[in-house]
């Protein structure tokens, strides 16, 4: 029930119901005199206090948990890296090729699409904290493969099917983002949200340190350990999504999900006044509407579960959800074809084959440790930078920071002599490992130089601040409520598969045109992808996810009412 205070001045309480699957339920709706006919409105949340970091604890406890999944994301990015150039090692439990390798690299992002499409109807119809607990499965199994293929089951078949069904773990974790923009308070949503690219920088960061001292089968018993222990932290502090239990949930009355939103908003807001507030911006934006203004098509039998999948469907042909998926896809596509991916899931044989040992104590994995803390800070720093600068301004800096450094490495490579004496080539050929350069390798051999090994962490840097994390982020803040779900784990989906074509060509790429073209490709496409950015993403920062939702949809009523006065 709406909380049901002392009425303000000029104003009066009136009786109305809320008719949903299940039931109805009475609730005090405000009546303003000033109102033409005295209408009903809906009660509008109370001035919002400022939340202390008390206050705040349940909310990143719960965002935490959920979100702590996805650092297997970023392991499964990193793990090729480690894994491949100890299967090219002489004392390797089985052989493998560059097609094989690809394979290894790739399939996880083949696979990922997967479970970001089985994610959207989970979250829907069995709610954000069971699709927050879904990854935790394949997760484990597939992170208990990889030893019986070190051991008593060598092969590459098997590391395929655990790369495949890591794949479908870091899909389903698709969740956890919908689920952080649901619970958070709006002062807290932008940081907790960018957290998610936290724990992917977390996972490439412990995948780097870890497989410079360990064997890939002893950290995939590590991973396991972690991922159990994630889905016992979403059981303990996860409660579930009050937005999911008062506007979705298909199987319970209304007012059995009238109580159960306001218990669950009771974990997630420890201060009293705060937990109204929320409940009443949760009341404003649900699709629950008072008799008085509920439409006629809107019957109670519309409000089960196969009407309200074709409604979902129906929803992606609309303003408020078609041009948020066509702004988000063309970013994913830009994310992948600029470079900020497949330069971590090859990161040993791409510093290997730039001739990446820098004098005798730092060589290709020392050149990928540092890389991956620079991405760990940096993602630190863009989750505390976001609530002050918008997201538009950090994609902007992202993309021009990112073009510069690709071209300035590019620029920066100087290939060894041709003239050069015998013994003076084969130092710079043997200047990484042979089986790490044997994937990447161009027919190029380039001098041990710190330019561009500088540039592309400098890269790597750029890319921390916009579009190693943005993307990610405005997929939870861009689509509207009715098709979130559905929506954002398509777009995962289509994010993957550019991602499954970029990383699985791009041995062969780097083999027809040389690393020195692919970074000026790399710069040529975040050029790009700051110009789209600068016309055509709008800015969310300070927005609430109804007045996000409202920018596409009075954009499309503006472009209507233009059109119709051109034709008259």
């Amino acid at each position: 029930m709406w909380p049901a205070g002392p009425s303000p001045a000029g104003t009066m309480d009136e009786k109305s119901s809320l008719h949903g699957a299940g039931g109805t339920v009475t609730v005090i709706a405000e009546k303003e005199k000033g109102l033409p006919g005295g209408g009903l409105r809906r009660p509008t949340a109370a001035a919002d206090s400022s939340l202390n970091w008390r206050a705040a604890i349940p909310q990143v406890l719960a965002s935490v948990a959920a979100l702590s999944l996805t650092l297997h994301a970023g392991v499964n990015m990193a793990f090729p890296a480690i894994m491949i150039p100890q299967l090219e090692d002489t004392d390797s439990p089985f052989k493998i090729d560059r097609d094989s390798a690809s394979w290894i690299a790739a399939v996880v992002a083949v696979t990922t699409p997967m479970g970001s499409l089985l994610a959207g109807p989970v979250m829907d119809w069995a709610g954000r904290r069971a699709a927050c607990l879904a990854p935790a499965a394949p997760l484990v199994l597939a992170w208990l493969l990889l030893p019986l293929a070190a051991g008593p089951l060598p092969g590459v078949g098997l590391v395929y099917a655990s790369r495949a069904l890591a794949g479908v773990g870091a899909g389903l974790s698709t969740a956890a983002g919908v689920y952080v923009s649901e619970v958070a308070h709006p002062s807290l949503r932008p940081a907790l949200l960018c957290l998610n690219s936290v724990f992917v920088a977390a996972g490439i960061l412990l995948t780097a340190c870890l497989g410079a001292a360990a064997s890939w089968s002893w950290l995939a018993v590590v991973f396991a350990a972690l991922a159990a222990a994630s889905a016992v932290a979403v059981a303990l502090l996860a409660p579930e999504s009050p937005h999911w239990l008062l506007s979705m949930a298909p199987a319970q009355q209304l007012e059995r999900r009238t109580a159960l939103a306001r218990q669950a908003l009771r974990r997630l807001n420890k201060d009293e006044r705060m937990m109204e507030a929320s409940w009443d911006r949760l009341v404003a934006n649900s699709p629950v509407l008072p008799q008085q203004q509920q439409p006629k098509a809107d019957e109670e039998g519309e409000r089960l579960l196969p009407r309200r999948r074709l409604r979902g469907v129906a929803a992606f042909l609309e303003p408020a959800t078609a041009k948020p998926m066509l702004i988000l896809s063309a970013l994913f596509v830009v994310q992948q074809l600029s470079g900020t991916y497949v330069i971590i899931f090859y990161a040993v044989p791409l510093f290997a084959e730039m001739g990446s040992r820098v004098g005798t104590t730092l060589d290709e994995y020392g050149v990928m440790v540092i890389m991956s803390v620079v991405r760990f800070v940096m993602s630190l720093v863009t989750a505390l930078l976001s609530h002050r600068f918008g997201r538009r301004p950090m994609l902007i800096v992202s993309g021009l920071g990112m073009a510069a450094c690709s071209v300035a490495a590019g620029a920066t490579l100087v290939t060894a002599p041709a003239s050069a004496p015998a013994p003076a080539a084969a130092a710079l050929a043997a200047n990484a490992t042979s089986t790490a350069r044997s994937v990447l390798s161009s027919g190029e051999v380039f001098e041990a130089s710190w330019p561009p090994l500088a540039f592309v962490v400098l890269f790597v840097l750029f890319s921390s601040i916009g579009y190693l994390v943005m993307p990610w982020t405005l997929v939870s803040e861009l689509l509207p409520l009715q098709s979130r779900g559905m929506g954002s784990g398509l777009l995962v989906s289509l994010a993957y598969l550019f991602m499954f074509g970029v990383v699985k060509s791009f041995p062969y790429t780097m083999a027809a045109v040389g690393a020195r073209n692919v970074f000026y490709m790399f710069g040529g496409m975040a050029c790009a992808g700051t110009v789209f950015v600068f016309f055509c993403l709008p800015e969310t920062l300070g927005r609430s996810l109804g007045e996000i939702e409202a920018i596409f949809v009075k954009k499309s009523e503006s472009a209507r009412g233009r059109d119709s006065k051109a034709s008259s």
